[in-house]
C-alpha cells in the first residue's frame, strides 16, 4: 500500500540559474570558483520526486504558483520530458495512481478540479466528484488499482472527510470523518487502520482504528527536546492485511526504536534499535506489496542501516560503492525490480533508477541542475572522542581534487573552517541545503570544512542531549576544541590554520572559543549570536523550563553565576584573534543588542574586529543579497587569515541593505563600501523586490509593483496602460530563470537621468512618456532576463536598457508609474 504523507501548504519556489566560472584573487583552489550568486539566488529547483508504480516513469515538481509544473520523463530516457502545466498545486496534491497515471488538483476559475492524466496522453480526465475547497491524496493500493483514498474539505458534513474515489466511475464514497486527525494510514484494502492526532501536550497521540470505527490510543506523547528536529515518534507502515502497525517510539527508551503493534488487540513489542542514534521512521525500506519494513536507518556521521530482511543488504552494499554519499531509498516499483534512489552528500542531490536484477544505476538528474557542470566537495564521516569519552558524530567536507588517492583525507593538511550549527539542540540538519551550500562555498575556496556535532544535540538519544545540560561554556565548548584537535591529528587541518564560524548558538560558540581558548583558532566569524546569557535568558523566548534546565536558571543566584561564567561578553579582554561579526536588525530570537554589547566591549578594548548588520533581516538571513554580501566580506576575511581563495567583490554590498558599524580590520570590501544615498537605496531595494519575485516565478508579484495606471512603453513607442494590461504582460512570461536589474543612476528629476553619460551614450534610447507624476524617483538601468525557450528548453537572455519612473501610491508605497525600455545594443 502506497501511503502519501503531505500537508495542505503550498511549497516555496524551487528554481535556479546557471553559474559561471571566476578567477580567484590570489590563492586558486583545484577547481574554478563557484560564484556566490549561483548559490544564493535560488533554492534547489527540483522537488517531490516520485516514481510510477510500474517503475517506468518519474515525475517531479518545478516552481510554485504561476510557474509550477510537473515534469514527467521515462525512467530510462532522460531528456525526453513531458511537461504538464498546473496552476498552483501543493506537494500534497498530486501523486501517481496504481494505473501509472498522475492524479492532481488543478485550479479551474475560482474552484478546484481533480484531474488524472497518463504520461503518454495529451488529454486529462476530470474526476471531480463534487465541489470542494481543498483535498489531500492519502493512499493507493496495488490490490485496489482503480481506487484511491482522498480527504476532502468542503465546508459541509456530507462532503467533508475521508473518501474512497473510484477512478473509473468518478464517484466517491465516504468512509470516515476527519475527527481532528493529522495523518491517516491504510492497509491494502484501503481500510483506515491508524492515525495521529495533535494533543494538549504539544505533541500527538497515536491511534488504532477498531473494526467498528472507534479510535483507540496506542501511545500518547509529550513534547520534549528530543522532538526539536525530527519527531522520533512516527508511523513507518501498516501491513497489507491491516493487522500490524509499525512505528518508531522513544517512550521508555534512550533512543527511538522500531515497535510493532497488533492492531487487533493493541499489543506492542520492540522490534529493532540502533545503538548510537534514533531510528528514522522516514528512512524505512518498506516492501511494496506486504507493507512490512525490511530495513531502517539512523545517522551518526553517516547513514547506518539495520535490516529486518537481510536480502536487501546486498543491494545497499552494492549501491554504497557506486557513488559518494548516503543512499536514500525513495520509492520501489510494485514488482520491486526498480528503486528510485538518491545520494545525500551535502552537494546537489543526484537521483537514479536502480535496476535490481541487473544491478545497474540509470542516472536521472540532480535537484540543482544549474550546478551540474560544477565540481562539488565530498563529505566524509568523522567520529571524534571527546575528552570525557563521549563519541561525537562529526563529518567534514574536502575540496574537489584535494584527495587524489580517494582515501578520504586531503593530499596535504588544509586550512580548515570549523562550522558550529545553531540550535543548539537541533539535529538532522546535515542535508539542509540552506546550510550545506555555505559549506560547499567554503570547500570550493580551498578549505576543509568540519561540521562540529557536540553534546546536547537531538537525534542521538536522550543521554546525549542531557550531556549538554548547563554546559554551554563548559563541555559543549571543550567538545569543539577536541574536534579541532582531532582534525589536525587526523591530517585534515593544517596545524595552526583552523578558523571557527557559526550562527545563532554557533555565533555564541565562536565568541566563547575566541575568549576561553584564544590560541585554538586563528580567527572567528559570529553571525547573530548570543553573548550575554544572563540578559538573553530574561527574554520571554528563553525564560522557560527548557532553557533553565539546559542553559541556566536566571532566577537563582547559582544560575545567574553560571550564566555569567559562560557569557563571552565578560571575557572580551581575552580575545586576541581577528573577529568578524554580523547580525539582523529584526532578529526576535537573539536581539541585535547582543552583538552590539559584544562589539562595544571589543571596541573599548581596542580589539581587531569588523562588524556590520542587516537592519531588515530576521534570525537566519532570508534575502539572497544579504548572503552574497556577507560572503563577499567573509571570503576576504578568511583569505587574509587562512590563505584560501576569494571571489572578487562586485556591487554585492551596494545591492544589500546593510549598515557598517566597525572595520578595525581594514577589510578592503568594507573599506570600499559607500553607503548609497536614500533615493538610490530605495530604488535598489525596489529592484531587489522585482528580481526576487521573478526568481520565485511570482509573476503577479512583479506586476503588483506597478501602479494601476502604469504605462509600459516598448522600444518602438507602443504603449500598454492599466492594471489589466500590466498583469497580462508580466504573466505572459514563461519559464523564467533569472532576472538581473542594474541600477545605473537615480534622480529626483528626469534631467538628472538625461545628463548621465550612460544615457548620452545610448544610440537607441528608451522612448519617453508624454507626462510625469508630480512626485517621482527616476531610474536608468539595464535589465537581463533569462528564461528557457519553450521549443528547445535552452536558456535565452533578453537584455534591454530601461527608464523607470517610480511614484508613491496613496499608502506611500513606491510603484512603477512608467516603464520604458528598448533592446540593448553593445
Amino acid at each position: 500500500m502506497n501511503q502519501i504523507r503531505f500537508s495542505f501548504l503550498l511549497p516555496a519556489l524551487l528554481s535556479g540559474i546557471f553559474a559561471c566560472t571566476l578567477q580567484a584573487q590570489t590563492t586558486k583552489p583545484e577547481t574554478a570558483l563557484i560564484p556566490r550568486r549561483s548559490l544564493f539566488l535560488f533554492d534547489k529547483s527540483i522537488g517531490n520526486v516520485q516514481m510510477s508504480p510500474d517503475g517506468q516513469w518519474v515525475a517531479f515538481q518545478k516552481g510554485v504558483g504561476a510557474g509550477t509544473s510537473i515534469v514527467v520523463q521515462p525512467a530510462e530516457a532522460t531528456g525526453k520530458e513531458k511537461r504538464i502545466e498546473i496552476a498552483g498545486p501543493s506537494h500534497g496534491t498530486w501523486a501517481w495512481t496504481q494505473d501509472n497515471a498522475l492524479l492532481y488538483l488543478d485550479r479551474v476559475g475560482e474552484t478546484w478540479a481533480l484531474m488524472q492524466r497518463k504520461p503518454q496522453s495529451q488529454e486529462a480526465r476530470d474526476l471531480t466528484p463534487f465541489e470542494f475547497r481543498s483535498a489531500r491524496i492519502l493512499a493507493s493500493s496495488p490490490d485496489r488499482p482503480d481506487e484511491i483514498a482522498i480527504g476532502f474539505q468542503s465546508g459541509g458534513p456530507e462532503h467533508d472527510g475521508i473518501f474512497i474515489l473510484s477512478l473509473k466511475e468518478k464517484t466517491a464514497g465516504k468512509i470516515a470523518d476527519w475527527e481532528d486527525c493529522s495523518n491517516l494510514y491504510f492497509d491494502n484494502a484501503l481500510r483506515l487502520r491508524a492515525a495521529t492526532r495533535p494533543n494538549e501536550n504539544m505533541a500527538h497521540t497515536l491511534l488504532r482504528r477498531s473494526d467498528d470505527g472507534k479510535w483507540i490510543p496506542v501511545a500518547d506523547y509529550t513534547w520534549s527536546l528530543n522532538r526539536i528536529s525530527l519527531t522520533p515518534e512516527g508511523v513507518v507502515s501498516v501491513s497489507a492485511d491491516g493487522n500490524t502497525l509499525w512505528f518508531t517510539d522513544s517512550e521508555g527508551e534512550d533512543k527511538a526504536v522500531l515497535k510493532r503493534c497488533d492492531l487487533r488487540n493493541g499489543n506492542v513489542k520492540k522490534v529493532l534499535e540502533s545503538p548510537r542514534a534514533d531510528l528514522y521512521w522516514l528512512a524505512a525500506a518498506i516492501h511494496p506489496r506486504s507493507g512490512e519494513p525490511q530495513a531502517l536507518a539512523s545517522w551518526f556521521g553517516e547513514i547506518q542501516r539495520f535490516y529486518l530482511d537481510k536480502s536487501l543488504k546486498k543491494d545497499f552494499d552494492w549501491l554504497n560503492k557506486q557513488h559518494n554519499g548516503d543512499v536514500s531509498l525513495m520509492a520501489r516499483s510494485n514488482d520491486d525490480s526498480r528503486w528510485l534512489i538518491r545520494y545525500l552528500n551535502g552537494a546537489p542531490t543526484e537521483h537514479f533508477i536502480y535496476l535490481r536484477p541487473e544491478q545497474k544505476l540509470v542516472p536521472l538528474f540532480s535537484d540543482f541542475p544549474q550546478g551540474d557542470h560544477l565540481e562539488w566537495a565530498t563529505r566524509h564521516p568523522f567520529p571524534v572522542k571527546a575528552r570525557d569519552g563521549l563519541q561525537l558524530p562529526c563529518h567534514y567536507y574536502l575540496p574537489a581534487g584535494s584527495d587524489s588517492n580517494g582515501d578520504g583525507l586531503p593530499d596535504r593538511p588544509l586550512p580548515t573552517v570549523l562550522y558550529v550549527h545553531g540550535g543548539p539542540w537541533v539535529g538532522n540538519m546535515q542535508n539542509n541545503w540552506y546550510i550545506t551550500r555555505q559549506l560547499q562555498l567554503l570547500a570550493n575556496r580551498g578549505y576543509a570544512v568540519v561540521w562540529a556535532e557536540f553534546r546536547g544535540v537531538a537525534s542521538f538519544g536522550k543521554k546525549f542531549i542531557d550531556a549538554g545540560n548547563l554546559e554551554w561554556g563548559g563541555k559543549m565548548h571543550t567538545d569543539l576544541l577536541d574536534i579541532a584537535k582531532a582534525a589536525t591529528d587526523k591530517g585534515i587541518a593544517a596545524p595552526g590554520k583552523t578558523a571557527i564560524w557559526g550562527w545563532s548558538y554557533g555565533g555564541y560558540a565562536t565568541a566563547t572559543a575566541l575568549a576561553f581558548a584564544p590560541e585554538a583558532f586563528v580567527c572567528g566569524i559570529s553571525m547573530y549570536g548570543v553573548y550575554d546569557l544572563e540578559s538573553f535568558c530574561k527574554l520571554p523566548f528563553a525564560d522557560s523550563d527548557i532553557w533553565r534546565t539546559r542553559t541556566g536558571n536566571v532566577h537563582t543566584a547559582e544560575g545567574v553565576a553560571l550564566l555569567r561564567k559562560h557569557s563571552p561578553v565578560h571575557y572580551v579582554k581575552n580575545i586576541t584573534k581577528p573577529y568578524l561579526l554580523t547580525h539582523g536588525g529584526r532578529d526576535e530570537r537573539t536581539p541585535l543588542s547582543q552583538t552590539d554589547s559584544l562589539a562595544a566591549g571589543l571596541r573599548a578594548g581596542g580589539k581587531q574586529f569588523s562588524y556590520f548588520y542587516y537592519p531588515e533581516e530576521p534570525h537566519d538571513y532570508r534575502q539572497p543579497e544579504s548572503w552574497q554580501s556577507f560572503w563577499a566580506v567573509a571570503e576576504e576575511f578568511l583569505q587574509r587569515y587562512l590563505g584560501g581563495a576569494a571571489e572578487p567583490a562586485t556591487d554585492e554590498l551596494e545591492r544589500a541593505d546593510l549598515v557598517l558599524q566597525d572595520n578595525y580590520l581594514q577589510l578592503n570590501t568594507l573599506k570600499n563600501y559607500r553607503a548609497p544615498d536614500e533615493d538610490w537605496h530605495t530604488v535598489r531595494m525596489l529592484n531587489n523586490d522585482l528580481e526576487n519575485a521573478m526568481r520565485r516565478a511570482d509573476l503577479q508579484g512583479v506586476a503588483d509593483l506597478y501602479a494601476d495606471d502604469a504605462q509600459l512603453i516598448a522600444g518602438k513607442g507602443y504603449v500598454t496602460t492599466g492594471r489589466e494590461a500590466i498583469d497580462r504582460y508580466w504573466n505572459s512570461i514563461r519559464n523564467p530563470m533569472d532576472w538581473n536589474l542594474d541600477v545605473i543612476t537615480v534622480g529626483r528629476t528626469k534631467e538628472q537621468i538625461f545628463e548621465h553619460p550612460y544615457w548620452k551614450a545610448l544610440k537607441n534610447k528608451p522612448p519617453l512618456p508624454e507626462s510625469y507624476p508630480s512626485e517621482a524617483l527616476y531610474q536608468l538601468g539595464k535589465s537581463t532576463l533569462t528564461y528557457r525557450r519553450n521549443d528547445t528548453d535552452e536558456p535565452h537572455s533578453s537584455v534591454v536598457d530601461f527608464f523607470l519612473v517610480w511614484a508613491p501610491d496613496t499608502d506611500g508605497n513606491w510603484k512603477v508609474a512608467v516603464d520604458s525600455y528598448v533592446r540593448h545594443e553593445g
